[in-house]
This record gives structure tokens, C-alpha cells and sequence, in this order.
């Protein structure tokens, strides 16, 4: 397992701000199928299926990641989240294991899976597409890209995330930015 990673979050809308995301981990619990990274901020079950983040909690692990990977595997992920401002949503996915491709991210180039995701936020009638990238062994996303759109056609987020860097066997931490285009000019379609 990783022990910290960081990155950076790419907003492909118009404010073009990067952030920094630095995510170490502190606390791993195999009994209870559990990781805590921050200090509890970010929770995951051993597999990396989210259970908890900033913005709020799962009432289950939201099941992104399968326990094989494998070009053509198809699955479904129905869970609720508590926002932290007292909301709640229920989201509903179908997702499969789209190709086995390179993908270059700050981080270096890698041989990874990319996970493609629709689904549908109930309360807000709103369609969400996600692209996933993942390398078995690397508990951590090389990339992702996340599309929300409104009912009314509005974009509500759309956003990439990519490994800058990540411990090697005995360097305990690593990096992750967050890139930003415009909508206009997008990094990548979906």
C-alpha cells in the first residue's frame, strides 16, 4: 500500500486554478476493511473505494475500483452520501473497464486501466461521467476526470486529477496536482 501520494486537481472550467492535494496515509485497519489518509479527511476501504472525503461520507464504499481488472468488465455502484452541509444524495453508476492504454501524468508514464463511469445524481437530476485510470499496485488514481452536468445543461464540475508523484519502496510520501482549461478548450472530451 501507498503511504502518501500527491497530486493536483486540473479545473477544466474557466478559473484555471491548480490545487495541490497531498494525501498521506494514517491509519490502516484490515479488520474492518479500512484506511484513513489525513487524520480521517479521506476514508477508503482496503481497495481504495471511498467511503468518506471532504465533502462528506458513503453510507457504503462507492465501488470504483473491482477486485479484477480486466478490459470489458462491466459492473454497477448505487450508494448515498451525507454532504457536510446537511444534504444528502443518492448517486447511481454503471461502470466498466474501458482499455488497457499509457497514460502520461507528472508522475511518469504508465501502463494503466482506464475505468469509464455514467451515472446519475437522483436528487439533482444530474449526469455524471468519470474517466479512471488506475495501475494495480499504486493505491492511488494516475488520473482522473469528473463531468457534472445539471438537468438545465449547466456544468456544476468538471475537473482533472493527476499523480505528480509517489513514494518509491521506501520514500513515504509523493505528490498530486489538480490542472485546469477551459471549458472551450477542454484537456480532454468526454
Amino acid at each position: 500500500m501507498l503511504d502518501g501520494f500527491s497530486g493536483r486537481e486540473i479545473p477544466l472550467e474557466s478559473s484555471g486554478v491548480r490545487t495541490p492535494l497531498r494525501i498521506r496515509v494514517t491509519k490502516v485497519d484490515k479488520q474492518n476493511d479500512r484506511v484513513e489518509f489525513n487524520d480521517g479527511d479521506y476514508v477508503t476501504d482496503l481497495m481504495g473505494n471511498t467511503l468518506k472525503h471532504l465533502t462528506g461520507s458513503f453510507d457504503e464504499p462507492r465501488q470504483f475500483y473491482p477486485a479484477e481488472l480486466y478490459v470489458g468488465k462491466r459492473w454497477k455502484s448505487e450508494f448515498r452520501q451525507a454532504r457536510t452541509n446537511g444534504l444528502r444524495y443518492t448517486f447511481r453508476y454503471k461502470l466498466r473497464v474501458a482499455a488497457r492504454e499509457k497514460i502520461t501524468v507528472p508522475a511518469g508514464t504508465f501502463d494503466a486501466y482506464r475505468i469509464e463511469a455514467e451515472g446519475f445524481n437522483m436528487q439533482l437530476s444530474a449526469s455524471l461521467r468519470r474517466k479512471i485510470w488506475v495501475v494495480p499496485g499504486i493505491s492511488a488514481d494516475i488520473a482522473s476526470e469528473t463531468l457534472v452536468r445539471l438537468s438545465n445543461g449547466s456544468v456544476n464540475q468538471f475537473d482533472r486529477q493527476e499523480l505528480v508523484s509517489y513514494p518509491a519502496a521506501a520514500t513515504p510520501i509523493a505528490t498530486v496536482d489538480r490542472v485546469s482549461c477551459t471549458v472551450a478548450a477542454p484537456c480532454t472530451t468526454f
